[in-house]
Parts: C-alpha cells; structure tokens; sequence
C-alpha cells in the first residue's frame, strides 16, 4: 500500500460579525494545535500539512466546533500537494 502523500493546507481564518476576534482565533489555533498535524503560523496565515485525509477532517472539525460554539466566520483555503511539501 502506498504512503499517504503529505499536503499543504494554508488557511486563513476571518471572525466575522464578533468584537472578540483574538478570541475566535485562538480557539482555531488550538484545535489545529491539539490536531497533532505539523503547521506554522505567522500574522496573516497557518499553514498545515498532513495527508489530504488528516487536512479535510480537520477543516471539518474546525467548521463543526465554530458553529458548537456561535462562531460565524469565512475561511480562505488554499490547498497544494507540491507547493510547500516534502517530497
């Protein structure tokens, strides 16, 4: 069976309709933190990468615990399975 190629996710995360924005982010950056997926972040963006399995269910669960939560936000995605991986 053949290895699961790693991906690359960069995502960018905008909390709408909220005062609270630091809030809703860093409660994003933790379920990425506690996903056990490799990822970076910097002012603007997070950049994860994982097989495509492990970067969709966490996009799930990200979308799953906003709404738990009355987070309402859009979310920019980018996705490559070359541009920042590891071959």
């Amino acid at each position: 069976m053949e290895e699961a190629k790693v991906i690359s996710c960069q995502l960018i995360f905008y909390p709408l309709e909220t005062a609270a924005t630091g809030k809703a982010v860093n409660r994003i950056l933790k379920i990425i933190g506690d996903s056990g997926l490799e990822f970076e972040t910097n002012p603007v963006a997070t950049t994860l990468y994982g097989s495509s399995e492990q970067i969709f269910a966490l996009l799930q669960e990200i979308n799953d615990k906003s709404n738990q939560a009355g987070i309402k936000y859009a979310l920019d995605i980018n996705i490559s399975n070359k541009c920042g991986c590891k071959d």
